[in-house]
């Protein structure tokens, strides 16, 4: 800033007090240079106040976004469309404005949650603005318990139930961790296996409870970190835990990322399945080969009595042998599949994986773990889990494969995705899974966009009339209502108890009129057949052609939707 720039008497006051603020903030003037830059700010962005005191074009929105772009503070000077992207919840008023944001390249780059609000600066006495000041406050902690409270009350009764079935009843270990590392999840296979209670996990880190040697869990958390940031998960990854009892076992590591709705993540889904018998029974089978010269009826007693079906294939795939277990699990006898290649019982598109996992185990003599899918005698798909070792006999070399069915755990898995992205009560999609379509959707490639919001009228005087049990009926109803008119490729989503919302991809704002009359005229067909308790909704829409926020465009047929309730309200009280 040159020597020769005049600061107004109310500007020079707040420069020689920001530092004392105990919240990051700067300040700029009518033209946007900027004139002020606290101790705070400076932590928080790591840009020094000598730096950028004097710069104009929006330099201070870098240290926060990565680009030179309009911030809060500028909305009140002029308004700006990009605003509502940048920011959410704003608020404006004279002078004022307020918004939360997330800023990615604060932090170090590690990002931040923040709180932001921007003021006009008055010059006493013409009451003319001289500039303006923006302070930050970080809440990504705010902001992390606010999703984990918002899941917490999504789930209901319903929730609750299917998840005890799913969670607690599955055959592996199931638990979840929030981005700290704390458990809050630990199903009863997870108690049993390690034996240690969920009083005694939750709330800690579990890694240091079944990976007591610090060398080796430090190697397990880096591998399961590099994993996470080079694919998004960890895939069949083969640890060694040590439960309570001190007998260690052998578990296959599928770990998935749960991400919050706002950019950041709730924390990580662990799912682990038990080898410890499929190790063993390699470890009797390579023992019992090993001694086959002296005793070949001790291997194949073991061999024929694994409960695993057991198969040993050549370099090129062809089945040399296999037990009695093929039977139960695909269909066949064991003499059928003798000298038949092993594509009679891949799925098609899992021939190259499986394929590539034969050749990396014979080639380098290594033993791999991998999931396909193999085919039954009824052409039936069957998942299974295959464990691949190298075999050398008097015969020469070949592959040994264990191979398990893991048809159930496929299925909980399946459910588990289900349960975190649809509404038990009604089957459509929950509001987590609106909300991160919201943010996903590519408004370009999508355009034009309309949203549809509908609210249930009436329904706590149902609840209080009838029961909740009269009241669930009625949003089953308007679920099954809502849902008709739209396509596969449209989100319709139960949003909270009464509320639903209809995302339209590629939709202008005549189709979107037409299905929204489509849901009132569905409403009419639905009172006709049922005339003890009417059903009522009340429904609005919002188109928009051009690039904009899509959680204004929601906000738009939120306030469409509440004109619509004034427009038509009834009382049920006359019911």
């Amino acid at each position: 800033m040159g020597a020769e720039t005049k600061i107004p008497s109310a500007l020079e006051f707040l420069l020689k007090s920001i530092d004392f603020f105990p919240d990051p903030a700067f300040v700029i003037n009518c033209s946007g240079e900027v004139i002020g830059w606290n101790s705070a700010i400076e932590e928080l962005s790591h840009v020094k106040r000598a730096d950028i005191l004097g710069t104009r074009g929006y330099t201070y929105a870098e240290p926060f976004f990565g680009d030179r772009s309009p911030d809060l503070v500028d909305f009140l000077f002029n308004e700006f469309d990009e605003i509502y992207r940048k920011y959410v919840n704003v608020k404006v008023e004279k002078g004022i404005a307020s918004g939360e944001t997330y800023a990615s390249q604060v932090r170090g780059g590690r990002g931040a949650w923040l709180w932001a609000k921007a003021t006009l600066v008055y010059e006493p006495g013409t009451g003319e603005p001289v500039g303006a000041l923006q302070c930050f406050r970080d809440i990504s902690h705010h902001k992390s318990l606010e999703t984990k409270l918002r899941m917490a009350e999504a789930i209901s009764k319903d929730t609750a139930d299917f998840f005890d079935n799913v969670v607690q009843g599955a055959n592996v270990w199931i638990s979840f961790s929030d981005s700290h590392g704390a458990v809050l999840l630990w199903n009863d296979f997870a108690e049993r296996l390690s034996g240690f209670s969920a009083g005694e996990v939750i709330g800690q880190n579990s890694l240091k409870l079944i990976y007591p040697d610090e060398a080796y869990r430090k190697k397990v958390e880096e591998k399961i970190s590099r994993s996470l940031d080079e694919e998004g998960m960890v895939r069949n990854f083969t640890t060694t835990v040590t439960p309570k009892n001190g007998k260690e076992r052998i578990l296959s590591w599928n770990i998935t990322p749960l991400p919050d709705g706002t950019g950041g993540e709730l924390g990580q889904l662990e799912v682990g399945v038990d080898l410890t018998e499929i190790y063993e029974a390699h470890e009797k089978v390579n023992q019992a080969l090993e001694a086959a010269r002296e005793n070949e009826f001790r291997f194949r007693t073991i061999f024929e009595t694994a409960a695993d079906l057991i198969m040993i294939v050549d370099a090129s795939g062809v089945i040399k042998s296999c037990n009695k277990r093929i039977t139960s699990l695909l269909g066949f006898s064991a003499e059928e599949l003798e000298g038949e290649s092993l594509d009679k019982l891949i799925y098609p598109y899992d021939v190259p994986g499986t394929y590539r996992l034969l050749e990396y185990t014979y080639r380098l003599g290594s033993r791999y773990n991998e999931e396909y899918r193999f085919l039954n005698a009824k052409n039936e798909l069957v998942d299974v889990e295959i464990s691949a070792a190298v075999l050398d006999g008097k015969d020469g070399r070949n592959v040994l494969m264990l191979i398990r069915d893991v048809t159930e755990r496929k299925k909980a898995q399946q459910q588990l995705k289900y349960l975190t992205l649809h509404d038990p009560m009604t089957g459509l999609y929950n509001r987590r899974y609106f909300e991160e379509e919201l943010r996903r959707l590519n408004f370009r490639r999508h355009a034009p966009i309309s949203i549809i919001s509908c609210d249930v009228d009436g329904l706590k005087q149902i609840n209080d009339r009838f029961g909740h049990r009269k009241g669930d009926e009625i949003i089953k109803a308007a679920a099954s209502v809502i849902k008709k008119p739209f396509r596969s490729c449209d989100v319709v989503a139960r949003i909270g108890g009464d509320e639903f919302a209809v995302i339209l991809p590629r939709t202008n704002a005549e189709v979107a009129e037409r299905a929204r009359n489509r849901i009132l005229d569905a409403v009419d067909a639905y009172n006709a057949k049922q005339p003890e308790i009417p059903l009522s909704i009340s429904v609005g829409v919002a188109t928009s052609e051009r690039e904009v926020s899509l959680e204004k465009l929601f906000h738009e047929s939120d306030n469409a939707m509440y004109e619509h309730k004034a427009r038509h309200r009834i009382s049920v009280r006359s019911i």
